[in-house]
């Protein structure tokens, strides 16, 4: 069994928590075959643990530690990253402008000379 992690979220959603129950998902359908105190024996962790995994209590578990889980019962974990089309990857750069600016100002640095509006005009007309 092979599980493909793609987690497609919007901006402000937070991802691990998506992430956190594809994992879990995974490990518990191979637990489901056995007893869970067996399957919590063989994953290296208590019954109590196992019964958090079991009602969804993820919040309890990192990434990491439910990725050593599944090597523990020989799942690899492949994680791909996608880049979305060009226009959705504006937002970055203006974010990149705006805060730079915004942290330049709090170092008392200089920002960047940014052309306003009336001095593009002013040079069109020389």
């Amino acid at each position: 069994m092979r599980a493909s992690l793609v987690v497609l979220c919007d901006v402000l959603e937070d991802p691990i928590p998506l992430l956190k129950r594809q994992l879990a998902d995974v490990i518990l359908s191979v637990a489901a075959q056995t007893n869970m105190h067996v399957a919590a024996a063989v994953l290296g962790i208590d019954a109590a643990r196992m019964s958090d995994l079991r009602r969804g209590r993820i919040a309890r578990f990192s990434v990491e530690r439910l990725i050593r889980l599944l090597a523990v019962i020989d799942r690899r974990v492949t994680l791909t990253v996608e880049t979305p089309s060009r226009s959705e990857v504006r937002w970055f750069a203006i974010l990149r402008e705006r805060y730079g600016r915004r942290d330049a100002a709090r170092r008392g640095e200089k920002p960047a000379h940014r052309p306003t509006t009336a001095s593009r005009t002013a040079a069109r007309e020389t």
